[in-house]
């Protein structure tokens, strides 16, 4: 797979900047992670059960936060 079925939706509230993803998965993250570099993302919040591993997103240089 080359592309994302689901776009990440940008959110700019004042200062800050979020963007919010479909639950990624170990098969997809790597399409994801590429649209988290274009952004510029620092970190991930994830708020839902574990779709995919740590390792990929740590090795990107995103920090993962997990709720």
């Amino acid at each position: 797979m080359s592309i994302l079925n689901t776009k990440p939706t940008l959110l700019d509230w004042g200062p800050l900047h979020f963007m919010i993803m479909d639950a990624p998965k170990d098969t997809n993250l790597h399409l994801y992670l590429k649209e988290c570099k274009k952004h510029n993302v620092q970190h991930i919040v994830r708020i839902a059960e574990p779709s995919y591993g740590v390792e990929e997103v740590e090795k990107s240089g995103i920090t993962l936060h997990v709720s």
